[in-house]
């Protein structure tokens, strides 16, 4: 129970936090953007490494390649490169609402 009141809570609060620290780190959000990059970069090479193997092992079936949802190196930067994704939208809307 506890686990699902986490997921639908951290993908709305995590990129708020995100956005509050910006205007009080300076140079945090050049972090943010580098963990952006590894994260996708894991992740990529992640599911390309997983559906080389499956195409190489001549296993093309559903339930093989789904064993990716188990890895740790595709559901941690997946899940940051979301959040991070939600705090740029939440940033560029922030931004074009302050120039109008």
């Amino acid at each position: 129970m506890y686990l699902k009141i986490l997921i639908y809570l951290l993908p709305l609060v995590f990129p708020v936090i995100m956005l509050w620290s910006i205007t009080w780190f300076r140079g945090i959000e050049t972090l943010y953007n580098f963990l952006a990059f590894v994260s996708l970069y894991l992740f990529s090479v992640t599911v390309a490494l997983y559906v080389m193997d499956t195409i190489l092992e001549g296993k093309i079936y559903n339930t093989t390649i789904h064993g990716i949802l188990l890895n740790p190196f595709f559901l941690i930067p997946g899940g940051y490169f979301g959040m991070y994704s939600l705090y740029q939208l939440l940033r560029l809307t922030f931004k074009s609402r302050s120039s109008t």
